[in-house]
């Protein structure tokens, strides 16, 4: 009995980081939900999106969530955006805490009002 579960614990172990494996190789880096960096600006701008997913959380806590920005200042922070139509967004990658862990890809948009920021939200 104690060598069945032995073998079932191994199994388990095997196959977490098999998991672990897999996510490396699609993203480039191996992703743990715990991960978070603080936010850089410097580092933001030339980030690439599972950096900044990482950096996502310290980004708005840092800034009241970009609150009192205006257009010209979320530039400033965050350099061009990555897509820019009515609203500006930025890839970021998996993204932890505020939204439970999401391992893929995602964008964060800010909308505005009369040139400040009025809504910062997560696409896919």
């Amino acid at each position: 009995m104690k060598i069945l579960k032995k073998l079932i614990l191994l199994i388990v172990i095997i196959y977490i980081l098999y998991l672990t494996n897999i996510t490396s190789l699609i993203y480039g880096a191996t992703i743990y939900p715990f991960l978070e960096k603080p936010f850089v600006s410097k580092t933001w701008k030339s980030a690439n999106a599972i950096e900044r997913g990482y950096m996502y959380e310290d980004l708005l806590e840092s800034t009241n969530n970009l609150s009192s920005l205006n257009r010209e200042d979320i530039i400033n922070l965050l350099g061009q955006p990555d897509k820019n139509k009515s609203v500006m967004c930025y890839d970021v990658g998996p993204l932890t805490r505020r939204f439970g862990f999401m391992p893929f890809p995602h964008n964060m948009c800010i909308g505005f009002k009369d040139n400040f920021v009025s809504d910062v939200f997560i696409m896919d």
